[in-house]
């Protein structure tokens, strides 16, 4: 079983290691990365690259928890969350349930920007084109849709005008 199974099923072996850890060598105190910026003030023990999950505590390392999401985020193991992401079965009541508790929530421009930049280059599958498509063809049914979209569309104009007026 590998590291990432036993993470992930949170196996009596996993917590009785650290468990072990902790009551013989005391809690991590200290980042051992040399190039840790220092800002974060909570320490781990993680495992060396290569070791096994062992009682010897020459596999292990001190990191704060900044630096051993770091790097214990290796492609591989980007590639094994992923795939886990995406077989993850996802009932409709918690699609819903999801949604709803996402309404009305802000979102700063900076993330809207990680998000876009995420999805950037990125192909859409034919299913998905297709849903757009015939969204925003019911969409621009609404009159009422159409003349809010107008009414930005003339706000952005003159903001943009103004602007450059200003910058002269």
């Amino acid at each position: 079983m590998s590291v990432d199974d036993k993470i992930l099923n949170n196996t009596n072996e996993y917590r009785h290691l650290h468990w072990w850890i902790k009551k013989h060598y005391g809690h991590a105190n200290k980042c051992e990365n040399p190039e840790c910026p220092g800002i974060c003030k909570k320490y781990e023990w993680a495992l060396k690259h290569e070791c096994e999950y062992d009682y010897d505590i020459n596999n292990f390392k001190q990191l704060c928890i900044s630096c051993h999401k770091k790097y214990d985020m290796t492609q591989e193991r980007k590639d094994k969350i992923s795939k886990y992401q995406r077989e993850k079965v996802v009932s409709e009541e918690t699609k819903k349930k999801l949604s709803e508790s996402n309404k009305g929530k802000k979102v700063s421009k900076e993330t809207r920007e990680k998000q876009r930049n995420a999805k950037l280059g990125k192909p859409l599958s034919k299913e998905h084109k297709k849903h757009i498509r015939e969204s925003s063809k019911e969409v621009w049914k609404s009159e009422e849709l159409r003349k809010k979209q107008s009414d930005n569309a003339k706000k952005q104009w003159i903001k943009q005008k103004q602007n450059r007026i200003c910058a002269q």
